[in-house]
């Protein structure tokens, strides 16, 4: 997802159902060897099932999580850990 597209409303979405322990374990293993020239550990937090699936789009999903760790690793102390915690809240 780039910017540009998204300001030309010209990205389009792909709507699937997807584990989010398998799209958050997949982030985090592309994102390792990024994290470990700087020593940083990247953890999991859970607060969700480990078997809950959603229905989104997971490769929009998953570039949100990469650019968040990425902008935390490059910004990140040398020799820390970063925690990726998902939680579910309720709609009322």
């Amino acid at each position: 997802m780039d910017l540009a597209s998204f300001k030309t409303s010209q990205f389009k979405t792909t709507i699937s159902v997807f584990s989010v322990l398998n799209t958050a374990n997949n982030v985090i293993e592309m994102m390792k060897n990024q994290a470990k020239k700087k020593k940083i550990e990247i953890k999991l937090l859970l607060s969700v099932s480990e078997n809950l699936w959603v229905k989104s789009d997971q490769t929009c999903i998953e570039q949100v999580l990469v650019n968040i760790l990425n902008i935390v690793i490059k910004t990140g102390s040398v020799c820390s850990t970063v925690t990726l915690k998902i939680s579910l809240d309720k709609l009322e």
